[in-house]
């Protein structure tokens, strides 16, 4: 009977050591899809940033030379 209980401790003991394993390769697998998924929408985002200073580049630079002093910025 002691024996029986025992296994059946030890059994108990392995299957909640199983469920916390478990649980924490699941963090681990959401925590990588959020990763990648930051990765992909920051990467994306970058672009769109990069585009949008290259066009304000080129709107500053037009504006500058085609400005009635001659572009040469100090008015005189």
């Amino acid at each position: 009977m002691v024996k029986m209980v025992s296994s059946l401790r030890n059994l108990a003991v392995r299957l909640h050591k199983d469920v916390v394993g478990q649980g924490l390769v699941e963090y681990a697998l959401i925590m990588a899809l959020v990763v990648f998924a930051a990765v992909g929408t920051m990467r994306g985002l970058a672009s769109e940033i990069n585009l949008a200073f290259s066009q304000i580049t080129s709107t500053l630079t037009n504006a500058v030379n085609t400005s009635p002093t001659g572009g040469g910025g100090n008015g005189t």
